[in-house]
């Protein structure tokens, strides 16, 4: 695969999944096996990747699931965001993560299929 259609597939992927940047370094790098090729697409596209920013999203969509923040730290590390990031991005909404009413959600549905069966 050239340059222009491995840029066009890692536009197409980014955009359309928002991965990590090492995950989407392995997609690439199982369309091309040229590593120059798949570092100058990366470097390319460097300013359209803001994994900070698309951990921070995860996270509140994580939270407003009712999902608790070992579940959010283990599907973000899954995905192969940066630790780091990921640790910060928690730290940032310890307060929510802590408050009880963020998992009410969860609770009530869990009650309810309870009585339903």
């Amino acid at each position: 695969m050239g340059y222009i259609q491995l840029r066009n597939y890692a536009e197409w992927y980014y955009t359309k999944y928002f991965p990590s940047r090492a995950m989407l370094r392995d997609k690439l790098e199982k369309k091309s096996e040229d590593s120059e090729c798949v570092q100058k697409v990366l470097d390319d596209l460097s300013f359209l990747i803001v994994e900070d920013k698309i951990i921070e999203s995860r996270v509140h969509a994580y939270l407003s699931q009712g999902r608790t923040a070992r579940y959010i730290r283990l599907k973000l590390l899954q995905k192969k965001f940066d630790t780091h990031m990921v640790d910060n991005a928690l730290a940032a909404v310890d307060d929510v993560l802590k408050n009880p009413n963020t998992y009410q959600g969860q609770i009530e549905k869990g009650i309810q299929k309870a009585f339903q069966k």
